[in-house]
């Protein structure tokens, strides 16, 4: 008699099946992070923002006095609707819980952009995770890591299989990615580059072929799939005009990519510094990853080793590119790991020290992780965390006690004041530095301010400045004391002072 009955897997929770659940669950413990980024809170009241108007962008900047005709550009429009749903209806734990999905997908994703068995490619993502813990967050920049990701998969599953139709998703894929961060030329690069390498491969085996009368075993493209990626790869920059401001998204791009002063004042903006000790993790990942290709360098595949070769120079340029030269760089590891240890890793791995050593590796990850799971897990703990982060009692007395006129603010918390104090008009916020308009660059004249410059006076004369709110320890703050200015208010986090009522910007102009 044939059984019809389809039996159970009674296998699922073989050794190989615990070790990928395994591996994930400590990728998934590493990604949590609370919602505390200082540009939150703009993202937050930027999707209020678009909700409240049925969609509709500002023309203008609607949270600065300073440069309020400026044409900004909210390049994260829909991510940023997101976002503020999601705080909206289920708070900040669910928003901080979103990100971890998000940030842990984009390693796993990478690592299966390449054909290979679960448990190399489980240890190729768990290697960049680890490689990221200091860089990553609950912020927009990591759907840009997961659409890398899910690129890498497109152009990677079509190039073994050219008759699969996946690659017809490529458009769509950048259409989605323009309105959800501004990233997206990260994926535009890549692709570009995947042309490059493949048409390269091309050109090598029709020379070697041409000079040594014999094939090279090198495999290539055929030229129809290189002329149809080539074609989804026009499109798709094509259909990134498809926004809110059209071309006028890359002017926002090539601005902020080419701002030398945003690279020097910046933190995620300059360049890796091999002698700082917060550059030791990345250095450490970039040292293996040469040695070890190197070693398996027959293993790994070449278009792909110049495309991370080429974004791990974007990485040493700017801390911001590190995260993307990471997730670009996860399928070389399982060609190392596929390459060095080939089959026995699946006799190793069922060996149960190993499966002991990653549950070892899961229990230091919760550990190390449990302050963050204990906030991202409570209302009440996360919501605190944030308001302890940032200047919330001194926004509390300004919201009792208000004070008139242009205030000066502290760069990190205006986004924090935009979404807590939108009442308030802020000097500067995160979006900013890199904004210039008619000889004006309030950055810079703010970094004047901050440091208290030699013409700092009469800057604060020119923006007609009547409080300051900066950090009750910042040197400006003892300055103007010094000069008379009437502290309002001051805990162990802020400072609020007020320009002396005899000394106002008008007065002054007065009497010149």
């Amino acid at each position: 008699m044939i059984n019809l009955v389809r039996q159970p897997n009674k296998n699922f929770l073989n050794t190989v099946n615990l070790f990928v659940l395994l591996g994930v669950l400590m990728i998934l413990v590493l990604s949590v992070r609370p919602a505390f980024d200082p540009d939150m809170g703009w993202h937050l009241k930027d999707g209020e923002y678009l909700l409240n108007s049925g969609g509709q962008v500002p023309k203008t900047d609607i949270y600065s006095y300073t440069m309020p005709d400026f044409p900004f550009i909210m390049h994260e429009w829909v991510t940023d609707m997101g976002m503020y749903s999601i705080y909206n209806h289920f708070g900040l734990p669910m928003l901080s819980i979103i990100f971890v999905l998000i940030t842990a997908a984009a390693f796993v994703v990478s690592a299966i952009a390449v054909p290979a068995k679960r448990e190399y490619q489980i240890i190729a993502a768990i290697i960049g995770c680890i490689a990221s813990l200091n860089i990553i967050g609950v912020r927009p920049q990591m759907i840009t890591l997961l659409f890398l990701a899910l690129l890498l998969n497109l152009i990677y599953r079509f190039r073994k299989n050219p008759q699969s139709k996946i690659i017809y998703l490529l458009p769509l894929l950048f259409l989605v990615w323009v309105n959800l961060h501004g990233g997206f030329p990260s994926g535009l690069v890549v692709l570009g580059l995947f042309l490059f390498f493949e048409l390269l491969k091309k050109i090598t085996v029709y020379v070697y072929r041409r000079i040594k009368k014999k094939n090279i075993n090198l495999k290539e493209l055929a030229w129809s799939s290189w002329r149809k990626i080539l074609f989804l790869s026009f499109l798709s920059g094509l259909v990134t005009l498809i926004n809110p401001y059209g071309w006028r998204i890359y002017i926002e791009v090539i601005t902020t990519i080419t701002d030398s002063y945003l690279k020097s004042n910046i933190s995620e903006w300059v360049p890796v510094g091999i002698t700082e000790a917060h550059s030791a993790r990345f250095l450490t990942y970039l040292g293996l990853l040469l040695i070890l290709t190197l070693i398996s360098i027959r293993k790994v595949d070449l278009t792909h080793l110049g495309i991370s070769a080429v974004f791990a120079w974007f990485a040493f340029s700017s801390w911001r590119n590190v995260p993307i030269f990471i997730v670009i760089s996860i399928p070389l590891w399982v060609y190392i790991v596929r390459g060095l240890v080939g089959e026995s890793l699946s006799k190793i791995i069922k060996k149960k020290w190993v499966v002991a050593l990653l549950f070892f590796g899961v229990a230091v990850s919760i550990i190390q992780s449990w302050p963050s799971l204990e906030t991202i897990f409570s209302v009440k703990k996360h919501y605190d965390f944030i308001m302890a982060t940032y200047p919330n009692q001194a926004v509390q007395f300004l919201k009792a006690n208000p004070v008139s006129g242009n205030m000066f603010n502290d760069y990190d918390w205006g986004g924090f004041i935009i979404w807590q104090y939108p009442e308030q008009k802020v000097f500067v916020d995160g979006r900013m530095p890199s904004w210039r308009q008619n000889g004006k660059h309030v950055f810079n004249d703010h970094q004047k301010i901050s440091s208290v410059s030699a013409d700092f006076r009469e800057l604060l004369d020119e923006y007609d400045i009547s409080w300051v709110f900066t950090r009750s320890n910042a040197l400006l703050a003892i300055i103007l004391v010094g000069d008379g200015w009437e502290g309002v208010y001051q805990d162990n986090k802020a400072a609020i002072l007020k320009r002396p009522s005899t000394e106002t910007p008008e007065a002054i102009n007065q009497s010149e």
